[in-house]
């Protein structure tokens, strides 16, 4: 379960990494060729924004690939397919998550990081020992907010995918029907309506 995790951070980390490299060679092929600062700035623009966009909508296709795995089991391009058939026209929801959950972690860590920074600064008088104790409190910031934010995403996710698994699959109805059919039924109760 862990390594589809990884393969979908590989293979994004190179998808990413061609994109820049495209984007570099773009911006200089434009630069050479003397267009212009306006039309150079376009161009860099595009450069920038279209892969940006396409490398975020093939993330948020495979946003659900890891409850797919957990939940359903299957491989790696069974997971991928399904989770391309859940998120299908739902791409928008599910970034609204991320991005409320990233939000939310955000905040949570500079929270926590202010109010450590604000007490070590009542306590230590030196600037090199409070920049090193700093440095120490900030890690505990990103620390406490991916405890506490983190399982409130996996959470968040994993709504998400049985949610769009009623939407799409109708699962309640037919768990409604397997549950009505392993019922036993009573004649005489049907024969005196």
């Amino acid at each position: 379960m862990v390594w589809i995790g990884f393969l979908i951070s590989v293979i994004a980390s190179a998808l990413f990494s061609s994109v820049v490299t495209l984007a570099g060679a773009v911006s200089a092929l434009v630069a050479d060729a003397n267009l212009g600062p306006w039309i150079t700035g376009i161009n860099l623009i595009a450069a920038i924004v279209v892969p940006s966009y396409l490398i975020l909508r093939w993330l948020l296709t495979w946003s659900l690939a890891i409850p797919v795995t957990v939940l359903e089991g299957g491989g790696f391009l069974t997971s991928i397919r399904r989770s391309r058939f859940l998120v299908k026209n739902s791409r928008w929801r599910i970034f609204v998550i991320y991005f409320l959950m990233a939000l939310l972690a955000g905040v949570t860590t500079i929270t926590v990081q202010s109010t450590l920074l604000f007490l070590v600064s009542l306590f230590i008088d030196d600037y090199q020992t409070y920049q090193a104790v700093s440095v120490g409190m900030l890690g505990i910031g990103i620390f406490a907010s991916t405890i506490l934010v983190g399982g409130l995403g996996t959470i968040a996710v994993c709504l998400f995918y049985y949610d769009q698994r009623v939407r799409k699959e109708g699962l309640d109805l037919q768990l409604m029907v397997a549950t009505l059919e392993r019922t036993p039924q009573n004649p005489a109760a049907a024969s005196a309506l």
